[in-house]
């Protein structure tokens, strides 16, 4: 019976919608904003300016192995996250103080 409340658990939580750092990896550079938001749900901030839209997604989980050694992150991985859009297209997306691959278009707006 133990096991059987275990799988129905873990069936539960895999489909609730929950956006974790792992969500941010199926997101990729020149996805529609319908598709990304689709899978990201609504982002708790965003800021229009220069033609560009950031959407920032604050405290999402993530595993810390991506950025050992971040001060910005909490103790227990979360991290604040972002996705910036222009014209309906992601241009960048990333956590907030870890832009491995930063866009100069987007660095110059935001950052």
């Amino acid at each position: 019976m133990k096991y059987l409340l275990v799988i129905a658990l873990l069936f539960f939580t895999s489909c609730s919608g929950i956006v974790t750092g792992r969500t941010f990896t199926q997101i990729k550079p020149g996805m529609s904003q319908e598709a990304s938001m689709q899978k990201l749900g609504n982002a708790q901030d965003v800021i229009k300016k220069d033609g560009l839209e950031l959407h920032k997604y604050k405290d999402v989980y993530g595993p810390k192995s991506f950025h050992p050694g971040c001060s910005k992150c909490t103790m227990m991985g979360k991290c604040d996250y972002f996705v910036v859009y222009k014209q309906g297209k992601v241009v960048e997306y990333g956590q907030m103080h870890h832009r491995f691959n930063p866009n100069p278009l987007v660095t110059k707006v935001f950052f």
